[in-house]
Formats: structure tokens, C-alpha cells, sequence
């Protein structure tokens, strides 16, 4: 009855280490992702320039003027629904 066993520790084996195997690649591949999100991020956020005098005016309407503002519409959604509710 042994003999009929001794091949199912392989099969065992194999099996647990293709789950740690898969485990890993999910676990490295989401906090890869994690890492490029927040090294992304910091750096798409722009500082605005102060404003001491109307040249200075005139460029930081210049730089809002640059900044793309239509591709992230959730916080327009947002406040739409809150003065909605208003």
C-alpha cells in the first residue's frame, strides 16, 4: 500500500510550491504597482507660482491656463452632487 502513496508527496510538493510561486507574483506585481502610482503622483501635482505683483498675476493665469484640468472629472462630479443636494 505504500508504493501506491509514494508518488502523491511529489504531486503535494509541487502543488504548494506553485501556490506560493503564484502568490508571489500577485503580491510583487500589485505592490509594483503600488510603487509607480506614488512616484507618479508628487510629480504631476504643480506648484502654483505666488503672486506679488500683476506680472505675476499674469503668469499664474498663464500657468492655470496650461494645466489640463478636464481629464480628472471625479472632483467636479463631486461637487456637482453636493450643490445638488443643497
Amino acid at each position: 500500500m505504500r508504493n501506491k502513496n509514494s508518488g502523491f508527496h511529489v504531486v503535494e510538493v509541487l502543488l504548494i510550491v506553485g501556490l506560493v510561486a503564484l502568490l508571489g507574483l500577485i503580491g510583487y506585481r500589485a505592490w509594483q504597482a503600488r510603487q509607480t502610482t506614488n512616484t507618479t503622483s508628487p510629480s504631476s501635482q504643480a506648484s502654483v507660482p505666488t503672486v506679488k505683483t500683476s506680472k505675476d498675476l499674469d503668469n499664474a493665469a498663464t500657468f492655470v491656463d496650461q494645466v489640463n484640468a478636464s481629464s480628472d472629472t471625479s472632483d467636479l462630479s463631486k461637487l456637482e452632487q453636493e450643490l445638488n443636494s443643497l
